[in-house]
């Protein structure tokens, strides 16, 4: 039975599995930019990375490395985002660094977007065997997982991705009050290398908080055009 799924740009329908497939024996792709859209309050916020850069380390590890413009009070400043992987493609450490001259007002917005960076919605899956309906988490200590559940086989620019529904809550407070982000959605991961490089996710505060309406949170990886797509 093949299914659609709405939201991520896949080549086809989602195929069932059959049997398990392992993902991540490799660890890196012909993978260029990281691009986030947030749809809120009817605009449509889209940010992308700089290109990505990789470099071998000890142990077998890679380091990811790109460029971040965020957003502050005072207007857009340049940071670096760096990503360690395991040889066995877990996420060791995420790191992100302001220029010396950074002011404390957006020293404060660098820590909440660190704090954020634990939580690997678009990041990888380390190297294991996974089957139709299976079960795995997307995130770290510290962060809130999203729980996701394995529906089948697809493939985006002719990589052949595993795909994936999710669904994660995390407490959330203000002055005043309290409630619960809810956030649910599809994720496709590549098969190769394990990274996930399509993430839709809507997103909604349930409880005694005020109406801030539904949010959608559309990720994607870009394929650098001079590689061949199945590779």
């Amino acid at each position: 039975m093949s299914t659609t799924v709405a939201g991520l740009p896949l080549d086809g329908q989602v195929q069932p599995l059959g049997r398990a497939v392992e993902i991540a024996t490799s660890l890196w792709g012909p993978f260029h930019r990281i691009c986030l859209e947030v749809q809120a309050n009817g605009h449509a916020h889209i940010i992308r990375s700089g290109p990505l850069s990789v470099t071998p380390l000890e142990r077998g590890e890679l380091q990811i490395a790109t460029t971040l413009h965020v957003p502050t009070a005072s207007g857009a400043i340049r940071a670096t985002l760096t990503l360690r992987r395991a040889v066995t493609g877990e996420l060791l450490e995420t790191g992100l660094s302001l220029p010396p001259d950074t002011g404390a007002g957006t020293a404060a917005t660098l820590a909440a977007l660190r704090s954020g960076l634990a939580n690997q919605a678009c990041g990888f899956l380390g190297r294991q065997s996974l089957g139709d309906g299976d079960m795995v988490m997307l995130g770290t200590a510290g962060a809130t997982p999203l729980l996701c559940r394995v529906l089948g086989r697809a493939r985006h620019r002719g990589r052949p991705v595993l795909v994936a529904r999710c669904v994660g809550t995390q407490p959330v407070a203000e002055a005043g009050w309290a409630g619960l982000l809810v956030a649910e959605g599809h994720v496709a991961v590549d098969i190769a290398t394990g990274m996930v490089i399509l993430g839709a996710l809507g997103c909604r505060i349930a409880g005694a908080a005020p109406d801030t309406g539904d949010i959608r949170l559309r990720a994607w990886v870009t394929l650098r055009q001079d590689k061949p797509a199945s590779a």
